[in-house]
């Protein structure tokens, strides 16, 4: 569990994070829905050279769901925070550590259940190649 001394500092933290991102997110998906990129990359081209702009496109969405996956780990940590859930790993339950947090405040794996699931992941991706 947090020490009440952190909390605030966290809840600050996760606030302007999460504030930056949906931000970043309005500005970015302005700049698409209003066609901007895509004139600035395809202005100029002809019709077979638009793969660049579908390219930027998917990329663009792919940035998106990050964007609002991050969101959503950012409500879930507040969540965790008003529940004095927050800064405890969810698979060994020990406390992840403060530096960590710092880092990735929305983190919900220490260090080493993180490790593990990242090599798991990648141990799959090779067997499944």
């Amino acid at each position: 569990m947090i020490a009440r001394s952190l909390r605030e500092t966290y809840r600050k933290m996760l606030r302007d994070r999460r504030k930056e991102m949906v931000r970043k997110s309005v500005d970015a998906m302005k700049a698409f829905m209003s066609g901007e990129i895509r004139q600035l990359i395809s202005g100029g081209q002809e019709e077979g050279d638009c793969s660049v702009v579908y390219q930027y496109e998917i990329v663009s969405c792919r940035q998106f769901d990050a964007l609002r996956e991050n969101i959503m780990k950012i409500d879930l940590a507040l969540k965790r925070l008003a529940d004095d859930k927050y800064g405890l790993c969810e698979e060994c339950g020990e406390e992840i550590g403060v530096e960590r947090l710092m880092v990735i405040p929305f983190a919900f794996l220490c260090k080493d259940c993180q490790e593990t699931k990242e090599h798991e992941t990648m141990r799959r991706r090779r067997l499944v190649s």
